[in-house]
């Protein structure tokens, strides 16, 4: 089993099917890189998504939302060629300038850059004046 080499991944790399209502399983061999899980008090959703690293060097992700009576699968691999991204679902590809994909994952999460280079900064400039003492 070979090991994984992407950074911010550790262990083994392996055979990882995710499953997608909006298009066909997507099959890779990877691991898991991320996931993070929040609910919806508004709607009653459970979402849950997972980010896994491939060997080829891609990213695949799973967003798994549930109700309690429904539950919705969607999977993703994403791949970066030269300045764009070619996503799919497995049945169907989108190809986009890679900034553009960043400029749409900072208005979906509500990023802020500016904000959080600042908060980065003020973070950097408190333990500069901490080790100073």
């Amino acid at each position: 089993m070979s090991e994984a080499r992407t950074a911010g991944v550790t262990g083994p790399m392996k055979s990882i099917t995710l499953d997608n209502d909006g298009g066909a399983s997507i099959s890779f061999r990877g691991a898991l890189y991320a996931q993070t899980s929040f609910f919806e008090e508004n709607t009653g959703v459970l979402t849950k998504q997972e980010l896994y690293s491939t060997e080829e060097g891609e990213q695949a992700f799973a967003i798994i939302a549930s109700d309690g009576d429904t539950k919705r699968k969607s999977a993703y691999l994403v791949k970066r060629r030269g300045e764009n991204c070619l996503m799919s679902n497995g049945e169907q590809e989108l190809s986009l300038p890679y900034e553009w994909l960043m400029m749409y994952t900072q208005a979906l999460w509500d990023i802020d850059l500016d904000q959080q280079r600042k908060a980065c900064n003020a973070g950097s400039a408190v333990s500069d004046i901490s080790a100073n003492q």
